[in-house]
């Protein structure tokens, strides 16, 4: 399970907009605890699938790296990545799965014609090979803690 506070996910919906015709990712930093993750914090990432961009995208290593470092091993840590698709399903690619890793949430929006469609999360089963669709709840602002999009 998943949970990103609708502030947060409004921002992962921006992005793929804004990115249209092309694929939007980033980090999803926050917590996890017993299986449950909670975002704090989403950080955009560049798009480093040249000549790719419309039907994938990939994450400079360096850049990865780079947010690593920043991050305070007390504070939020990674707990996933996002990323848009654009003009098709939010349903994992076979892309999407081949470079899927363990214990990291997937989260997909769907941007058809530059409008947002759906969000879904998705989880790598190792034993299965395959990803699992997993809970993506959606806290309202009211009952949200917050949280930061860092630009």
């Amino acid at each position: 399970m998943i949970s990103i506070a609708a502030p947060l996910l409004d921002a992962l919906v921006r992005h793929g907009r804004l990115a249209y015709p092309r694929e939007a990712c980033g980090a999803l930093l926050g917590t996890e605890r017993s299986g449950r993750k909670t975002v704090t914090a989403v950080r955009p990432l560049r798009n480093a699938a040249v000549g790719r961009e419309r039907t994938g995208y990939e994450i400079d290593p360096a850049e990865l790296l780079a947010l690593e470092r920043e991050l305070d091993p007390q504070g939020p840590l990674i707990v996933g990545f996002y990323h848009s698709h654009v003009d098709r399903p939010g349903h994992p690619t076979p892309a999407d799965l081949e470079h899927a890793w363990p214990a990291y949430s997937y989260v997909i929006v769907a941007v058809e014609g530059g409008w947002h469609t759906s969000a879904s999360s998705w989880a790598l089963h190792e034993k299965r090979g395959v990803l699992d669709e997993e809970v993506l709840e959606v806290p309202r602002p009211a009952a949200a803690a917050g949280g930061r999009v860092e630009a």
